[in-house]
């Protein structure tokens, strides 16, 4: 029988990462785009960890039963614009696809030489009926291309980050590479290990 997680999310590249990440593992994942409701959930926090618990603890208040709860918060942060965009990667790019947005973002870095940049993604766990809250937390070093290896219709900065060590961009990975190695990937490893030892 599927052991089920809520994912707080209604991404839909995202909801298929996390349910390819955790159907060899027997758990099912629902999410947002599981609700007969709209539920709306205001991003305030100022950090990575915040946001990602505020995510949870919307919907695991939503469910009010004794539902298990993930969410997560990722953000891209390079080294040369004093960690730009970071916590507001989503949000700065206003009515720009993610195409668009890494475009802005190599003219703000064509007169730099350090393209150092990093993903993180923080995932939030929430347990109601145990009352546990726990967060996990995942890096990916890297460094910013200096063109898009993605299409218009490309999901996320993985067009233009590039990793040294592999030769390639996150977007040139295969989707079994991506979650071998990935930021969102070592955090989800984490909260696995936390659920095996449960």
């Amino acid at each position: 029988m599927d052991k089920i997680l809520w994912f707080a999310s209604s991404n839909r590249n995202k909801v298929i990462e996390v349910e390819k990440f955790f159907q060899p593992y027997g758990y099912k994942i629902k999410s947002l785009l599981d609700l007969d409701d709209n539920l709306t959930i205001v991003e305030s926090g100022k950090t990575y960890q915040e946001n990602a618990l505020i995510k949870a603890r919307t919907l695991a208040n939503y469910l009010n039963h004794d539902a298990i709860v993930i969410a997560d918060d990722t953000g891209l942060e390079i080294t040369a614009l004093d960690d730009f965009p970071g916590i507001y990667s989503e949000r700065w790019r206003g009515d720009m696809n993610f195409h668009q947005a890494m475009e802005v973002i190599l003219q703000k870095l064509s007169d730099k030489t350090n393209r150092q940049a990093r993903m993180i993604t923080v995932v939030a766990y929430i347990d109601n009926k145990k009352r546990i809250t726990k967060t996990f937390t995942g890096v990916l070093n890297g460094e910013i291309a200096k063109e898009i290896t993605s299409d218009e219709k490309g999901f996320g900065y993985d067009g233009f980050f590039y990793l040294p060590k592999q030769k390639v961009t996150l977007y040139q990975m295969s989707k079994t590479e991506k979650n071998q190695i990935s930021h969102r990937a070592q955090a989800l490893k984490q909260l696995l290990d936390y659920l095996n030892h449960q």
